[in-house]
């Protein structure tokens, strides 16, 4: 239920629990589980996962020889890989998100602006109006009018 709404980071003893906008996620030490991979907005975070989090080898005991086979973790063989798996996967969420949230201000801002910039000429075109009126103006003057009328 806690996945609905709002957006959060929750910390519990063995995941992070991820709602944040479109991407549902649980992320542990190993692995990460992202509800609706495949909707449009999700698809750029798993590739980014992919590409950034390849699967980890580890040490199968298993082959020919007695003491068994032996494979690099992607944390030998890549030195950029500095923080742990979690840490990794976070950051490509929230990148992913901020990224989202950006494209979303940038459209927004696009479609606002031209109707700031009209709404401001009205106002402007109005005020100057209202201005420009000594009879107008007049009838602001609240407190001479309240005077007049109670003498």
């Amino acid at each position: 239920p806690l996945l609905s709404y709002p957006s959060a980071i929750l910390g519990r003893e063995k995941a992070i629990v991820l709602n944040l906008e479109h991407i549902k996620a649980i992320i542990t030490s190993e692995e990460v589980l992202l509800r609706d991979p495949l909707d449009d907005n999700v698809i750029p975070i798993v590739e980014e996962l992919q590409r950034r989090l390849p699967p980890v080898n580890v040490y199968t005991g298993q082959g020919d020889d007695e003491e068994g086979t032996e494979v690099q973790t992607d944390a030998q063989t890549n030195e950029s890989n500095e923080f742990p798996f979690e840490f990794r996967a976070l950051e490509v969420a929230l990148e992913g998100i901020c990224s989202f949230l950006d494209a979303r201000t940038r459209e927004l801002e696009t479609a606002a602006y031209p109707a700031l910039d009209e709404l401001t000429s009205m106002v402007r075109d109005e005020l100057e109006q209202l201005l420009d009126d000594d009879d107008d103006m007049a009838d602001l003057y609240l407190s001479r009018k309240l005077s007049f009328a109670s003498s």
